[in-house]
């Protein structure tokens, strides 16, 4: 985010920092069931290393890039995200509504 510098594109700047503190606000709401379900929980889980993994793409990909190149990379991105938390559904078919309910929520 720091080769948004210069003004032009505040409202992209506002609009990813909003977006990273969405996924922490996510992982917080997880993590609980998680534990509850015997998984391990690490300062990076799969999940959010992937997001951790697309914000650091897409940081690099800022600079020398226009906006089109730039909300493109935020659609990739977007689509992988809805893609893992259908997955999540399917692969765990005994899943409880409430859970089901948060992570559609997310998605």
């Amino acid at each position: 985010l720091g080769n948004l510098k210069d003004g032009s594109d505040q409202d992209l700047r506002s609009l990813f920092e909003d977006y990273i503190q969405q996924t922490t606000q996510f992982n917080h709401e997880l993590t609980p069931f998680a534990v509850i379900n015997g998984e391990e929980t690490t300062e990076g889980t799969p999940i959010s290393g992937k997001l951790h993994r697309f914000w650091l793409d897409l940081k690099a990909s800022l600079s020398g890039h226009d906006r089109k190149s730039i909300l493109e990379e935020c659609e990739r991105g977007e689509d992988a995200s809805k893609k893992a938390y259908e997955k999540a559904i399917q692969e765990s078919p005994d899943l409880p509504i409430h859970i089901v309910s948060i992570i559609r929520n997310h998605a």
